[in-house]
């Protein structure tokens, strides 16, 4: 059953032109979108007000950038859809006056506190060497030296946005882990 007044909305929207459409799909990576459409192989996001938007923006955000592959749209409850691009491994989100919008202060929004000491706790938990991360980083299509990861994970130099998505599915977690609250 759907208790989201949105979602609601956006089913009835669906439901009339005669789309077939599952609500709450299999998660992807940790993250469970509100719609999916078979037919489309279209997954589907429901921002009912712009506080929405940026209430999930982390979420939208990582799996925009780290799964390229999954068709992922924004739409409002009426079926508008709420258009978005990538720029510099950042997210913008177009606003209803046409301007292209983004958040917080940094690239992706998560704060400025960048943890970079997580890298080794995840390394060491999952037993995993630089190697090791470097290796299934490339299977991700990420192309980064173990010596990379090295400097990431002494916090000699940070990884980007979009190399940071990547690296948190990679170690199974959601990207806020490399963003502890204080």
């Amino acid at each position: 059953m759907i208790s989201n007044k949105g979602e609601a909305s956006f089913a009835k929207y669906l439901t009339r032109q005669r789309v077939p459409w599952i609500h709450h799909p299999e998660r992807i990576n940790r993250y469970q979108p509100d719609f999916f459409v078979p037919s489309t192989k279209t997954y589907y996001e429901v921002i009912g007000t712009r506080q929405a938007l940026h209430q999930n923006h982390r979420r939208i955000t990582c799996i925009i950038l780290s799964q390229p592959s999954v068709k992922l749209i924004l739409v409002r409850p009426s079926g508008q859809i709420i258009p978005y691009r990538i720029e510099r491994n950042e997210v913008l989100f177009k606003t209803p006056t046409g301007r292209w919008s983004r958040f917080g202060k940094n690239r992706i929004g998560l704060g400025s506190r960048y943890d970079y000491t997580q890298i080794g706790k995840l390394q060491e938990f999952l037993g995993w060497s630089n190697q090791d991360v470097s290796d299934k980083l490339k299977t991700m299509g990420v192309d980064v030296s173990d010596q990379t990861i090295s400097n990431w994970r002494n916090g000699t130099t940070n990884p980007g946005a979009d190399k940071l998505a990547i690296l948190a599915a990679a170690f199974g977690v959601a990207i806020e882990r490399f963003y502890p609250e204080k």
